[in-house]
């Protein structure tokens, strides 16, 4: 984690005029073409087959690690600069119908990123809360699917915006279009004194490629 010298901050200006707001969120609800992800994990084998969310929020760490305001957060009321932001997903742990929260280490190897989401989940199966040990950090990325519902826009709860200042995403139904691509709507939620609609921008385009390559993305 690097301070950074607002003195010099390019975004200095629009970090005070969008913080100062009331509710300093932007979010941008769009559709993501994942049918070259999705007929990949349909070639393997069904016991060799990911979590189709497991390969979502890897593909949006990825996107997200590689720019720089996904990086970004607020802390002890300044903002900073992460080196690297991981996961914090929402997960229902075996017979239960509320959620748990989960926190697992992001690394660029998908493999090895899955093997740490399975084992946040196995955790929650015996142990199951909302505040696992250290959700409070601001190196994360929330993630959620709702698996059932298309949805075309979503925003989520929010705590004080100079405390709680990381990015949701949220995946939705994936839709088949007249043209046989699927589609996932995809929620990104941000402070918009850390991250522009252009960031956003490139976070959807850099996930669309990565999808688009799923060999080199998932190997």
């Amino acid at each position: 984690m690097n301070k950074i010298d607002t003195a010099h901050w390019d975004r200095k200006e629009h970090f005070r005029f969008f913080q100062d707001r009331r509710r300093p969120q932007v979010e941008v609800t769009a559709r993501l073409d994942i049918s070259g992800a999705a007929a990949w994990r349909r070639g393997l084998a069904e016991r060799e087959r990911p979590r189709l969310s497991d390969m979502l929020y890897f593909l949006a760490a990825r996107a997200a690690n590689g720019i720089r305001e996904f990086r970004t957060r607020i802390v002890d009321r300044e903002p900073v600069e992460f080196s690297r932001v991981h996961l914090g997903f929402t997960y229902r742990p075996a017979g239960r119908d509320l959620h748990a929260n989960c926190l697992a280490a992001y690394s660029e190897d998908f493999s090895e990123t899955v093997q740490r989401i399975s084992a946040a989940r196995q955790e929650a199966d015996q142990r199951p809360t909302l505040t696992p040990a250290g959700a409070e950090g601001q190196d994360l990325l929330y993630f959620s699917v709702l698996p059932g519902l298309a949805f075309s826009s979503l925003s989520n709860p929010w705590g004080d915006p100079w405390v709680d200042s990381v990015p949701r995403i949220i995946f939705g139904k994936v839709v088949e279009t007249v043209r046989g691509v699927q589609e996932i709507p995809v929620s990104v939620e941000a402070l918009h004194s850390l991250v522009d609609g252009v960031h956003i921008e490139r976070f959807l385009a850099a996930m669309a490629g990565l999808a688009a390559s799923p060999g080199a993305t998932f190997s």
